[in-house]
């Protein structure tokens, strides 16, 4: 009886601890909130679950990444903002922005602001033809 009831707690316990996938809804949700809204938490969010092994949030998050660095390229290279320049220099000498994740998820303070940089851009350029949103490199 105790070994049977050890197995049935284990097996809930096992069960409890194993979190459902996201779904296509709710990696979209988390998408738009990331890319056009700039929040910060939704991209780590994603970033989380690619982590996990999560083919379509990887694929979400890496758009974001590098709908930011478009945008940070724009301003380097079109309007000549030597912060912009410098900004992907380093960007690129600490592996690009998917390493910027994992020294982030150990704990890198400037990492994790370097990403909030990248988010920041990347809302500003699904913005297209409306104000700039993200000054943070003028």
């Amino acid at each position: 009886m105790l070994k049977r009831t050890l197995v049935g707690i284990l097996t809930v316990a096992t069960f409890l601890s194993i979190a459902p996938p996201a779904t296509s809804n709710q990696l979209n949700n988390l998408y738009e909130s990331c890319y056009k809204d700039g929040n910060n938490q939704s991209c780590g969010a994603l970033g989380r679950l690619c982590g996990r092994g999560n083919r379509q949030a990887c694929g979400l998050i890496n758009t974001v990444s590098n709908a930011g660095i478009v945008q940070i390229d724009y301003y380097c290279r079109q309007r000549n903002r030597r912060r912009a320049c410098n900004f992907l220099q380093e960007v690129n000498e600490l592996g690009g922005a998917g390493n910027l994740g994992n020294l982030c998820s150990q704990g890198d303070r400037a990492s994790c602001n370097s990403l909030g940089v990248i988010v920041c851009y990347a809302a500003e350029n699904s913005r297209a033809g409306r104000p700039p949103l993200c000054g943070l490199l003028n």
